[in-house]
């Protein structure tokens, strides 16, 4: 009995499958499980980051723009042609209402200034004008359609006279006429309401109107290198500078000094 119960034990063992006993993982930590979520942070970071330079971007586009728009036409390329910057008739219209300065001085012969109307009202943000050292002895009447000239240089040319059409810039508050061949100073062509700085420096002024103390607004009278001898008794109200040197004045109203 005891080897048949031995066999029938041995027998039962050979059917039993034996398997590796392995310990269950430990459970992960809670930061481990949360690692996915750390990929958040660093994507709001990117995003910030190229939001940042996305701005950075578009400042430097803006600054780019903004100076393109203020240059002064010194050479257009418009139509496969490089144009000269003395004559206005070869300006492309669609770019001049872009210009708030414009510089034509020294162009001599080359100056071409059309009596164009519609031309001169294209420059609707022009704020400076210069037409220094041109020879220049009239202005054409079309200039009165500029709509915000604040500041017109006319130094070195051949005025014997204020030109009329500058009264009718209304906007004009500084006007420098330096270098002429002006013999008498009078408001009859200038904007009385507007004008703040007056420059008659080296002209052959020799007597100043007394309408003189119709400018307002002015502050500033360059008369100096002229033959002036006599000064009105009444000067403009807001006058904060007058220069009178190498004049032949012979005395002075108590208003100058």
């Amino acid at each position: 009995d005891d080897d048949e119960d031995s066999t029938l034990y041995q027998m039962r063992l050979r059917n039993v499958r034996v398997s590796t006993w392995k310990e269950p993982p430990a459970a992960l930590p809670a930061t481990a499980a949360a690692m996915p979520r750390r990929t958040r942070p660093r994507r709001k970071k990117m995003e910030c980051v190229i939001f940042l330079i996305s701005i950075v971007a578009l400042c430097f586009l803006s600054v780019v723009m903004n100076n393109r728009s203020q240059h002064n036409l010194s050479n257009l390329d418009h139509g496969g042609k490089s144009e000269t910057r003395c004559d206005l008739s070869t300006y492309p219209r669609w770019k001049l209402a872009e210009l708030k300065e414009l510089n034509l001085s020294g162009c001599g012969n080359n100056l071409n200034l059309p009596d164009e109307p519609s031309l001169w009202a294209s420059f609707s943000a022009l704020k400076k004008l210069d037409l220094n050292n041109n020879a220049l002895n009239t202005l054409p009447q079309s200039i009165e359609h500029l709509p915000s000239l604040e500041i017109l240089f006319l130094s070195e040319n051949e005025f014997g006279v204020i030109p009329k059409v500058i009264k009718q810039l209304k906007k004009l508050r500084v006007l420098s006429l330096r270098g002429n061949l002006i013999t008498n100073l009078s408001t009859l062509n200038l904007p009385t309401a507007t004008l703040e700085w007056l420059i008659l420096t080296s002209n052959r002024i020799q007597s100043i109107d007394a309408d003189i103390k119709d400018l307002k607004l002015l502050k500033k009278l360059m008369l100096s290198h002229n033959n002036i001898s006599d000064i009105p008794a009444e000067l403009p109200p807001g006058l904060e500078l007058v220069r009178l040197a190498d004049n032949n004045i012979r005395s002075l109203p108590t208003s100058v000094l």
